[in-house]
């Protein structure tokens, strides 16, 4: 490969030369990553499996732009959204790439949820709660500034003032799904520590977490390969190409 870069460098000098009249030609090219399997969703957002890093031979994935190496995504969970891109790449292979998403799935069940919550920084949660009466809450308030207020009120409600701090604007939350609850709330926030007086009320939604963690990332990368994608516990329907490999 490097014969390759030589060539480059040695014919765009004489490119510019010829073309600019040029006998100080800047143009340089320098190889950065040579890989065999790659899926580009956008622009700066793309998956590489690299085999040569800037000359030095390797066998790793790089990630760039992509939600697995955001903040947003709970360091828990990325281990198990690399698997199933990385089992996407190197098989090729709907079944088996479904087989890790599955078991993904299955995982993603058994952990706590401090491991599946969204992170989120709160701005103008003091405009917001301004306008909530009660469980009544503003129109237009953001999710997780939503569940910050439910913190907030319950921790009053059950006088735990003095055990967890309130959440407001300029803080750092953690917050996820629950399921049907008695308060008819979709989310709980929490700032450092998960009350554990709230256990016993809400019960984590880890369908609707899944579906926004680890589904809809993954659905890109099948929707651009073309590939029919459905979520586990439904994956019934199998690639024709597989069935006549």
């Amino acid at each position: 490969m490097q014969e390759i870069e030589d060539f480059l460098n040695v014919e765009i000098k004489k490119w510019g030369a010829k073309e600019f009249n040029s006998k100080d030609s800047r143009f340089i090219f320098k190889r950065e990553s040579i890989a065999d399997v790659g899926i580009f969703l956008q622009k700066k957002r793309y998956v590489l499996h690299v085999l040569d890093d800037e000359g030095i031979a390797c066998n790793k994935f790089k990630y760039t732009g992509v939600e697995v190496v955001r903040s947003t995504m709970p360091g828990a969970i990325k281990p198990y959204v690399k698997k199933i891109i990385e089992t996407m790449m190197l098989t090729q292979s709907i079944n088996d790439t479904n087989l890790v998403l599955n078991e993904t799935y299955e995982i993603f069940k058994k952990l706590p949820p401090e491991d599946i919550t969204f992170v989120s920084g709160i701005k103008g949660y003091e405009k917001y709660a301004g306008q909530c009466n009660g469980f009544s809450l503003a129109k237009g308030m953001p999710a997780h500034v939503k569940a910050a207020y439910i913190h907030n009120l319950l921790i009053d409600r059950f006088k735990l003032t003095t055990k967890y701090e309130k959440i407001g604007s300029g803080d750092k939350v953690r917050y996820f799904y629950v399921k049907s609850n008695k308060f008819n709330v979709d989310a709980v926030a929490y700032k450092y520590y998960y009350p554990d007086e709230f256990k016993n009320i809400f019960e984590p939604d880890y369908d609707a977490m899944f579906e926004n963690h680890i589904f809809s990332v993954i659905n890109r990368f099948y929707e651009n390969v073309r590939w029919s994608s459905q979520k586990p516990g439904n994956l019934v329907q199998t690639n024709l190409f597989d069935l006549l490999s």
